[in-house]
């Protein structure tokens, strides 16, 4: 009976880890740069996001910078709550994979998180409802479930007062996250490091380790200090909501996993036990 029950709620765990990796691996579908400099030079981006549609070298980006624990106001009742907020310059598709993809179109657009739609207009319908921000109005293109708390706005009109730090692009299928970074960097004449957080939900980055030559042990050496230096350089940067959402769903995925792992030792453990006594029995 022992053993019945750990193998079902076993299954059930590692269907919870898929289900959470699933959720997780969405948000691998780009990658990101941070400025080693304060923030990316504004001219650059504007040629970077506002790609020539004839261009086929050119990537979907989208710059973007986070301001933690910002207050809105909705505009039909004064209601106010604290959210972080992440002005995005270009399609925020590149950096959220689910939901509304708010466009450069959209000036004054921004989508919020069903909590903030409750405390700001007690319902998750709000559509079209209007929110003050940072000196403007923005008009609610879109309402998503996670982050709890997160607001984001298409700042295409805020260009000449904001100051973005991160670039987001859409990954082409197949493609190696350090090559496109290294291409897309040296393209614009970026001083920008890669946010290797694909280190957490997979191993296919172990094979960037690999030397052309095994008996490079040089190369082993180089390639095992820039991988520390990329973990280092996780471990030091700011999180944003977003980023965090993806660490919450690696942690349950490793989690359910780890559960699923000991209770199949339970019931491993449990079946020879009967079956010993069965065999001891007859």
């Amino acid at each position: 009976m022992l053993g019945i029950i750990c193998l079902s709620v076993c299954i059930l765990c590692m269907f919870l880890s898929a289900y959470r990796y699933r959720d997780a691996h969405s948000f691998m579908n780009s990658i990101t740069l941070i400025a080693q400099d304060d923030s990316f030079d504004n001219d650059a981006l504007t040629s970077i996001v506002q790609q020539e549609q004839d261009d086929d070298e050119a990537y979907t980006a989208a710059a973007w910078k986070e301001s933690k624990n910002q207050t809105i106001v909705a505009d039909e009742n004064q209601r106010s709550c604290q959210t972080d907020v992440i002005a995005i310059y270009g399609s925020s598709r590149c950096i959220l994979p689910y939901g509304k993809n708010l466009q450069l179109e959209q000036a004054d657009g921004c989508i919020i998180s069903e909590t903030l739609a409750e405390e700001l207009f007690a319902s998750h319908q709000v559509e079209g409802q209007k929110i003050s921000y940072g000196g403007y109005i923005w008009r609610i293109c879109g309402v998503v479930r996670q982050p709890k708390r997160l607001m984001m706005i298409e700042s295409s009109r805020l260009l000449d007062e904001m100051h973005f730090d991160h670039i987001s692009i859409i990954l082409p299928e197949k493609a190696s996250r350090r090559l496109v970074s290294e291409r897309f960097t040296s393209r614009y004449g970026l001083s920008a490091q890669l946010l290797r957080l694909d280190f957490y939900s997979n191993a296919s980055w172990l094979a960037e380790m690999i030397p052309t030559k095994w008996s490079d042990f040089d190369g082993w050496k180089q390639s095992w200090n820039e991988k520390k230096q990329e973990m280092q350089f996780i471990a030091a940067s700011e999180k944003s909501a977003i980023e965090l959402l993806y660490l919450q769903y690696i942690k349950s995925c490793y989690h359910f996993a780890g559960i699923s792992a000991v209770l199949l030792i339970i019931t491993s453990y449990a079946w020879q036990k009967n079956r010993a006594k069965r065999h001891k029995n007859g």
